[in-house]
């Protein structure tokens, strides 16, 4: 859906809780430096109205990506992190976690890297970090951070909500 006010009181409920000023650097895994390498220092400014539901059934998941940002008509204005809001819990033992995914190239500079999806599932030993999806926690990451959904086994459906954080260069 698009929805200017929900993304605003949603940004207004956690806005405080987020740090302010993102500093860009060769390894920062977000799309900050597209256009204009110059620009490092970018500030939160909202979140996208742009809030997209995805339910996963029994057997759902999504194989290793990054998510990828929006660059305005006014390329100082660009999502650079992912938001996930947990509108449901997956029970312990039931998959469905958003796994961070070692995927080798931490010592590449950010625009050199492969960000193409992966087109395996991850093996056990890649994994970095998870977040199981508990009902009303929110999620937020870098947009280039390697990233999956495991698979899901659970009876009753994984949904949540995916959007993005905004910011300007300064």
């Amino acid at each position: 859906i698009w929805s200017q006010s929900l993304a605003e009181n949603l940004f207004l409920k956690i806005k405080d809780y987020l740090e302010p000023i993102l500093f860009g650097s060769e390894y920062i895994t977000t799309d900050w430096w597209q256009g204009n390498k110059q620009r490092t220092r970018w500030v939160l400014s909202g979140m996208s109205p742009l809030l997209r539901f995805m339910r996963y059934e029994k057997g759902g998941e999504h194989y290793a990506h990054y998510d990828a940002g929006y660059i305005y008509k006014d390329d100082n204005i660009r999502t650079l992190k992912s938001v996930v809001i947990y509108l449901t819990t997956c029970e312990d033992g039931t998959g469905g976690t958003t796994r961070f995914i070692k995927d080798g190239q931490r010592n590449i500079p950010i625009w050199d890297r492969n960000h193409l999806d992966w087109a395996r599932k991850t093996e056990e030993n890649e994994v970095i970090a998870k977040s199981r999806p508990i009902q009303g926690n929110i999620l937020i990451f870098n947009h280039r951070e390697c990233h999956d959904v495991e698979e899901y086994l659970g009876d009753t459906p994984r949904i949540i909500i995916r959007t993005d954080l905004i910011y300007q260069s300064i």
